[in-house]
């Protein structure tokens, strides 16, 4: 019998390698800790229980009737849940079975449309897609209102940071006590990603690494940052490389194809690529219009780099002035290239706090911090 159940809406596969890769991580932690489990994709459209591995890791793939089975012969394990839907919730009840259940809410299950505005364009297919996204945002969270406020199931839920537990009560109308949440942050993995030495050589090598599916991104902003920075007498001493992918992607970097000291990869990149790229840089330009971690950013400071990113959302609790650089608008992005190019000192001493703050707040060591949330025992010799 297995020690826990992940109940998710999805998980990387050998065709799809980032599908909820922190989910992934997450699970591959627990089972080198000694804890057995196994991940449900619960997925209401498929009829047939489906079966895969990845990487040690065992996958179903079904629908709620279809891994009642699984549920009922493991009727002594915990369920974590990521993405919290009322498919979900309905499956586990339909066991009738006492689980002991903790509920991640990551944001894109648990914030209200009126948060998301800025993905409207203006165009009919825009706005009756984002018609279709208002309607089943609010049955969401009145699914989530319902479950908070039922004290029937044994749950407790995690948030990522404070500003993801706030906006949760906030946009459900609920207030969680004390004792039914936890703020745990991703964890980052510090074998990975750790501090590297940086010189003058990484002073002026700039890196974005973001996805290209959401405006929530940010990406224009960085490159309307670009075209600005083109008029700085310093411009052509900098190194932009730009990482990613997304059907916006073409459309929102094609200003910046006229310069020759930005660089772009159209692709994606494993954790060992990342890490790899993090030692030939020394700035991480992120800004954002909506992040509860900003996990992308995290890994970066992690190796040494110094993050140049939004004043908003979840950011000002992974990032302080100490050793990067919160903005509000365009000009402060501008005076943080400003500062970062003329105080080279600085920048040195700033990779160096900024790598330690991140390690300390989500390095490897928060497995432990979860592990005791969930009330799972840890190994004597780590």
């Amino acid at each position: 019998m297995n020690d826990f159940i992940v109940i998710t809406n999805g998980y990387p596969s050998k065709n799809n390698l980032y599908n909820n890769g922190f989910v992934h991580r997450r699970v591959v932690s627990y089972l080198e800790k000694g804890h057995l489990g196994i991940v449900i994709i619960l997925r209401p459209e498929h009829k047939i229980l489906k079966k895969y591995e990845y990487e040690n890791v065992i996958v179903y793939e079904g629908n709620g009737a279809n891994i009642q089975q699984i549920l009922l012969d493991n009727s002594k394990a915990k369920i974590f849940i990521h993405f919290v839907d009322i498919h979900m919730i309905k499956a586990i009840r339909s066991v009738k079975e006492n689980f002991e259940i903790y509920v991640w809410v990551h944001g894109a299950e648990a914030l209200s449309w009126k948060r998301r505005i800025f993905n409207l364009r203006p165009n009919i297919k825009s706005f009756l897609s984002f018609l279709k996204y208002i309607y089943f945002n609010t049955k969401q969270l009145s699914f989530l209102r319902k479950l908070i406020l039922n004290d029937e199931l044994n749950i407790k839920y995690i948030f990522v940071s404070n500003w993801m537990k706030e906006i949760l009560e906030i946009d459900t109308k609920t207030i969680l006590n004390q004792n039914r949440y936890e703020i745990i942050p991703n964890v980052i993995d510090d074998n990975l990603f750790n501090y590297h030495r940086k010189t003058e050589k990484h002073h002026l090598k700039i890196l974005s690494i973001r996805p290209y599916t959401s405006r929530k991104y940010a990406n224009d902003i960085s490159v309307k940052l670009i075209l600005k920075l083109s008029e700085k007498s310093y411009f052509e001493n900098l190194t932009f490389n730009f990482y990613g992918d997304g059907y916006l992607f073409n459309k929102t970097l094609r200003p910046l194809k006229q310069f020759k000291n930005v660089h772009i990869f159209k692709r994606f990149l494993n954790q060992s690529e990342i890490s790899k790229i993090h030692r030939e840089h020394g700035v991480f330009l992120s800004p954002t219009r909506q992040d509860a971690q900003g996990v992308s950013m995290c890994e970066a400071v992690a190796s040494g780099l110094i993050p140049i990113v939004s004043n908003n959302t979840a950011m000002p609790e992974f990032v302080t002035k100490d050793f990067g650089f919160l903005c509000n608008d365009i000009n402060d992005f501008i005076s943080a290239f400003d500062s970062i190019y003329n105080n080279y000192a600085e920048f040195v001493e700033k990779t160096k706090i900024g790598s330690e703050f991140m390690l300390n707040k989500c390095g490897n060591h928060l497995i432990n911090d979860e592990l005791k949330v969930i009330g799972f025992s840890i190994p004597i010799k780590e």
